[in-house]
């Protein structure tokens, strides 16, 4: 099976995957034909990117060489050019609808993001009215997610967040931005059901996102607190007061935010740690968490 199709910069990537991969293996092209069972000369072949490499060959390699897949898979780039464009009528086309306690809470729709990047943006419109209290049974809470996530609000907006178990409303309109960290509860409605009620969500990966998370993970729960003990930068005081604040920091057009540069680990260790447990692979010699139902927003 060819995995690199008739993409001549993804062939060529891969070929300088496998020669790096022998070189780092100190495999000169006679073992590496030996002990992968390939004719004479067809290392050279593959690595010169003469001959396509076929995922049947990466798994010979995984099976014979200390090696993941993904360190002999090509990244596909696909921004050749620089930019990614969305249209409407493509984002209309990504549009669906997610369900929050047995009936219609969010519209979804794709913006434009890239395979090399770690930005996750969303349009999602709310599609539930409430009044703003910020304990109204109507409105349904997510869990959070591993991503920090700035947004965008537009139009009539309620914009609900817990902070060390206790629950917030604050009305907002266009213009104004929230900014939150990994595994914050929060959650979104509309006031008025005659206007147009949405948010752009810009979820990206912090200190901790990629290859890192996954080999993280392979470590095992046991290990994520020792790798998650230091705060990434040392808080200011002012940053200090902003982070104690609230789970994340709502902002009005036109004003200036506060300072949320402190980026404290020790508020999202132990979700991560059962992050880490759900996607932890079972060759390590544990029993991998039972992954839980996890919804998008």
């Amino acid at each position: 099976m060819m995995f690199a199709l008739d993409d001549p910069t993804m062939q060529s990537r891969a070929a300088a995957l496998l020669r790096s991969a022998a070189n780092d293996l100190k495999r000169d092209d006679a073992t590496a034909e030996a002990e992968l069972g390939l004719p004479s000369g067809f290392f050279a072949a593959l690595t010169s990117g003469a001959l396509t490499i076929t995922w049947d060959l990466i798994e010979r390699a995984v099976q014979v060489w200390p090696l993941n897949e993904r360190d002999l898979l090509a990244v596909h780039d696909d921004c050749p050019d620089g930019v990614g464009i969305v249209r409407t009528a493509d984002s209309i086309k990504s549009s669906r609808v997610i369900d929050r306690g047995g009936r219609p809470y969010y519209e979804y729709r794709d913006t434009a993001m890239s395979r090399v990047a770690s930005f996750r943006p969303e349009r999602i419109r709310m599609l539930v009215t409430a009044d703003g209290r910020a304990e109204d049974p109507s409105v349904q809470w997510k869990n959070g997610h591993l991503l920090y996530q700035f947004t965008y609000l537009v139009g009539p907006v309620n914009y609900y967040y817990e902070w060390e178990g206790v629950r917030h409303c604050v009305r907002m309109t266009t213009g104004d931005s929230v900014w939150g960290v990994p595994f914050g509860r929060h959650s979104f409605t509309s006031r008025d059901p005659a206007e147009p009620a949405y948010i752009l969500a810009l979820t990206y990966g912090g200190g901790l996102v990629g290859d890192a998370q996954r080999e993280l993970a392979v470590l095992g729960v046991a290990m994520s607190p020792v790798s998650l003990h230091r705060p990434v930068c040392t808080p200011s005081a002012q940053n200090s007061r902003d982070w104690s604040a609230g789970w994340s920091q709502p902002h009005r057009a036109n004003v200036s935010p506060r300072s949320t540069a402190c980026q404290c680990t020790k508020r999202i260790k132990a979700p991560l740690q059962r992050h880490c447990a759900d996607i932890l692979s079972p060759r390590c010699g544990q029993r991998p968490a039972t992954p839980t139902a996890s919804t998008p927003g």
